[in-house]
């Protein structure tokens, strides 16, 4: 291999490598994204709960009970 196809292929996979740690944290924050809208009872989640916890998935009254149902 010559040494501008060993350049291309050294930028191909470092861009390769950078897509893949895109995807893996785009994925990572979908999987854990908060829509603002409670998982449990569908109720919106008060913009002060997601100020303070943007990941949130439920309610406060949700997550409090899943929190007793959990033995936390």
């Amino acid at each position: 291999m010559d040494p501008i196809d060993a350049a291309q292929a050294r930028e191909q996979d470092r861009r390769d490598a950078a897509l893949h740690r895109f995807r893996d944290a785009l994925a990572a924050a979908l999987d854990g994204a908060a829509t603002g809208i409670c998982a449990d009872c569908g109720d919106p989640i008060p913009p002060e709960r997601l100020a303070a916890h943007p990941r949130a998935a439920r309610c406060l009254g949700c997550q409090t009970a899943q929190e007793r149902r959990a033995g936390r």
